[in-house]
């Protein structure tokens, strides 16, 4: 009988619902041979059990009183990484239970809670001694995105592994409002630390002064742009490896690395008059159902050649290509092919051609176009004189 109780593993379920808290732990005393179940009704009194008893598995709900479930992750990720989470949330969509993979946590279930969904976790959970379940590798976009999500109000002080300044993050009611990284302040703050692997993340007091809205960037394109910014740099580093020259051009900004090198080729590799004449011939073609087309660098979205050009559009295309491409890859779909299509409101569309280090983006109107002749006749035509002017 000892050797059985020595066996059992122990788990804790933290929500602030007594009559919940009371039904489940009723419903899971059918299962007392295998695991105990603690309970607390905050992350307070979740981290004065987590100090005294050892812990196999946590359930957690995610918004209560005192110290919430946001504040008891952050925690745990610092002070108790091995330990799998269960999350918990009655405002669970499934875009978050598709985020809260990479947070760390071992899974998510919506509330009301389905009884038999939470015993074969928990009991897999324990039976199979998940590791893939535990904070230690916490992700800090799945993080900032769950706080989006709970349209949670908060502080957050985030700690990079060997990095000299912390990052700060200021949410109010699920926006981020700020961020700061040292001399970086806003966008630029974000882009930084959200690149940082082996982030250790706490919750602070919300300051008492009102802090001013200096991010204007919604969250996932910050993410993408980020992760975009993150693949140049290991493109950069293959690059740098392959030839010593490269090294005396290279400029370093916080962790991310520009290389002038690139800009010198892409002045030695295009033909600007030739871009010009490009868009021409598609102003040409198409009249007055071109609104708008822009030519420009898939590292940074910098326009070199277009006609009614739209920075911001420009941008945010090159961050919608990149997380196009990343995705289809990891995927293990085919990729991109010469060109991809979306239809926006107001019968208008997107149309959109990766080149390599440049893409042409074009916005059209098409009650003035017809889409056959654009696709069939137009587009071959401009995708040769793009690749012409491209490499010279």
């Amino acid at each position: 009988m000892k050797n059985n109780q020595a066996l059992k593993k122990t788990v804790l379920i933290v929500d602030d619902e007594t009559p919940f808290i009371l039904s489940l732990t009723t419903g899971l005393k059918r299962y007392s041979s295998e695991y105990n179940i603690l309970t607390a009704e905050n992350g307070k009194i979740a981290v004065e059990i987590l100090e005294s008893t050892p812990l196999d598995l946590v359930v957690t709900d995610l918004r209560m009183p005192e110290m919430d479930g946001f504040e008891l992750l952050a925690y745990m990720s610092t002070n108790f990484p091995s330990i799998p989470v269960i999350v918990m949330s009655a405002f669970g969509t499934q875009e978050i239970k598709d985020r809260l993979g990479p947070i760390g946590t071992l899974g998510f279930l919506d509330k009301p809670v389905d009884f038999k969904k939470l015993t074969n976790l928990i009991r897999n959970s324990l039976k199979h001694d998940i590791k893939g379940g535990s904070l230690k590798d916490i992700s800090i976009t799945s993080f900032l995105q769950l706080i989006e999500m709970e349209q949670k109000t908060c502080l957050l002080d985030i700690t990079g592994e060997d990095m000299p300044v912390n990052g700060i993050f200021y949410f109010n009611k699920g926006e981020l409002y700020d961020a700061v990284c040292g001399e970086l302040k806003g966008e630029k703050a974000v882009l930084e630390v959200i690149g940082w692997g082996n982030a250790e993340i706490k919750l602070k007091e919300l300051p008492k002064e009102k802090i001013s809205k200096r991010i204007e960037a919604n969250l996932m394109s910050l993410i993408m742009e980020a992760t975009r910014l993150k693949e140049l740099s290991l493109q950069e580093d293959k690059m740098e490896g392959a030839s010593d020259v490269l090294s005396e051009d290279v400029e370093l900004e916080g962790k991310k690395r520009n290389h002038k090198f690139i800009e010198k080729q892409k002045e030695v590799n295009m033909n600007v008059e030739k871009l010009n004449a490009a868009v021409d011939l598609l102003k040409g073609d198409l009249g007055d159902a071109l609104l708008a087309t822009d030519i420009y660098g898939s590292a940074d979205g910098q326009s070199i050649a277009g006609y009614n050009t739209q920075p911001k559009a420009s941008a945010l295309f090159c961050q919608v290509t990149a997380y196009l491409t990343k995705s289809l890859n990891d995927s293990g779909f085919p990729q991109l092919g010469r060109y991809y299509i979306l239809d926006l409101a107001d019968a208008n569309i997107v149309v959109v051609i990766p080149l390599g280090d440049y893409q042409w983006g074009m916005l059209v109107d098409v009650k003035k176009a017809q889409l056959g002749l654009l696709l069939n006749v137009v587009m071959p035509k401009i995708i040769d004189a793009f690749e012409e002017a491209i490499t010279g």
